[in-house]
């Protein structure tokens, strides 16, 4: 199936496809189900792996494939998206270095 023919399924241009197939863009929930009906997959195997980059090499850490996907999602945020996530973690961080120490 051509991405003209999958955007005329689901009423969106070949250009918004692919953009989706690239993961420039992640897709609405709606959008999803559209997909997942117009190829007749389950929903749930389209979700599996979102905003996921999955790596080839075998020896690669959990902790590496972890770093490369905050990274890559990172990238295609705005700089003020970036600076709100970093305070979001740090602040999340902080409490549950806190709440460590409370039930110490």
């Amino acid at each position: 199936m051509t991405q003209e023919d999958l955007g005329s399924k689901i009423d969106r241009t070949p250009e918004a496809i692919s953009n989706l197939e690239r993961g420039e863009v992640l897709p609405h929930l709606e959008t999803l189900a559209r997909i997942s009906t117009a190829l007749n997959v389950p929903l749930s195997e389209l979700l599996i792996g979102i905003g996921v980059t999955l790596s080839d090499d075998a020896n690669e850490t959990e902790r590496e494939k972890l770093n490369k996907d905050l990274l890559d999602i990172a990238k295609k945020m705005s700089d003020e998206d970036v600076r709100l996530s970093i305070y979001q973690m740090k602040s999340l961080f902080q409490f549950r270095k806190d709440k460590a120490i409370k039930s110490k």
